[in-house]
């Protein structure tokens, strides 16, 4: 061949003979390199089998189709993907990632997000299907509601002997107008904790509380599948045994642990709150209101199933009906609840209020303190002959057991007898 190459060259022009000689020079490996480029073409050299080497692996990796992300934020964690086949992909989140700014975790199970967690009251189906799958129900306004219901909410509509503040002096609250403004929920909770939910006195014998989750057991469930978030209200009104209960301590302590509404001691709550802010959803508290009023309903039921086992005195049921507020920054509403059929767990409207209003204000603010007066003082009356009840039906059934063991022959005595012989 190179005898061929140098015929053939000393047949062409002289001008083509010297192009071909210079290019036999550059790809000629052959060919003596200037030390001055000898470093630069190592370096090449080394840099083109690298290329060579990753191009001759391409077909055991698959090449990137993206370019490599930016560190996340917080706000933004990162997610690992998991193949189970073909069709299908699993998204876990890393166990360091924490909920992100914004998710509310504080009622119960969350749920994954493609970037983010949210709480099961967020779920946009966890009213239609995990509260209707455990008969807790929020009805329309053309719902019918149970009359002795409605009786009972328009005695908590009537007027007070004690008014409380007037509508001139709410359109000086410059407080309150900051809110209709747009404001934290930190900051809407300092306010009306102030103005309308002060804490009770120490010798009152209404006890507020509030960010402690509610006992699971008396969570109504009836579905295995769909659970109902465990409430963890922003506020919740209920009684101690030592503020409310000194003359029923006894029968409370024979009936246990089991009948604390919060593991702080908080018995047999009628009132609960959620509060929201600038950035906080109505519709989210409803879900709250729904799951938490159901809750205090349940506790106070279970009550009055413990009434029914009576049998050797008469004792009437209580009213279990529970009050329930959603409020963002200036806007209320309140709810009632109350048990229905035997299972049913139903909510329904009592009022919306537009707070930076004067009048509105004052009319709720009025209802609110009828609600804790009526805790304080008929309720509470009728759970305290309740549990009068039922002490005296389990003494009653202690003398019935010792007269009943009088009767009983003792099997001592034959044997007695036959030693004296």
């Amino acid at each position: 061949m190179i005898k061929r190459v140098s015929q053939s060259q000393s047949r062409q022009s002289p001008a083509r003979k010297a192009r071909l000689t210079n290019t036999q020079e550059f790809i000629d490996p052959i060919q003596p390199v200037n030390p001055k480029h000898r470093l630069i073409l190592e370096w090449l050299e080394s840099v083109g089998s690298g290329d060579e080497r990753r191009q001759s692996e391409s077909h055991l990796q698959p090449a990137a189709e993206y370019p490599i992300p930016p560190r996340l934020t917080r706000s933004a964690p990162a997610m690992s993907h998991t193949h189970k086949s073909a069709n299908s992909l699993t998204t876990s989140m890393p166990p360091s990632a924490g909920t992100p700014s914004g998710a509310d975790t504080r009622n119960g199970s969350t749920v994954a997000g493609s970037s983010s967690k949210r709480s099961l009251v967020e779920d946009p189906t966890y009213r239609d299907i995990n509260l209707a799958e455990n008969d807790i129900y929020y009805d329309h306004s053309y719902d019918p509601t149970p009359a002795h219901i409605t009786k009972f909410v328009n005695r908590m509509r009537q007027d007070r002997d004690c008014p409380g503040p007037s509508a001139d002096e709410i359109r000086q609250d410059t407080r309150l107008e900051d809110l209709s403004r747009g404001a934290s929920e930190a900051r809407v909770e300092n306010y009306f904790l102030v103005s309308v939910f002060s804490d009770p006195e120490p010798f009152d014998h209404v006890t507020r509380t509030g960010k402690q989750k509610m006992v699971q057991r008396h969570v109504p469930s009836t579905s295995s599948v769909h659970k109902v978030s465990i409430p963890m209200p922003d506020l919740l009104y209920g009684y101690t045994r030592q503020n409310a209960f000194t003359q029923q301590l006894t029968q409370l302590r024979t009936m246990g642990a089991g009948i604390l509404a919060i593991n702080e001691g908080l018995l047999y709550p009628f009132l609960l709150v959620e509060f929201k802010g600038e950035s906080g959803n109505l519709w989210v508290a409803t879900n709250q209101c729904l799951g938490g009023s159901a809750t205090c309903v349940n506790i106070t039921e279970e009550l009055n199933d413990d009434l029914k086992q009576c049998t050797s005195v008469t004792a009437e049921s209580i009213n279990s009906a529970a009050f329930s507020i959603a409020i963002r920054n200036t806007e209320a509403r309140l709810y009632v609840s109350w048990k229905q059929n035997e299972r049913q767990y139903h909510m329904a409207d009592v009022g919306s209020y537009l707070l930076h209003d004067p009048e509105q204000y004052v009319k709720f603010n009025k209802i609110v303190q009828n609600i804790l007066d009526w805790g304080r003082g008929e309720r509470l009356e009728g759970i305290r002959k309740s549990l009068d009840r039922l002490e005296e039906e389990r003494e009653s059934r202690g003398k019935s057991l010792v007269v009943e063991k009088s009767r009983t022959p003792d099997s001592d005595t034959p044997a007695r007898k036959r030693r004296r012989c």
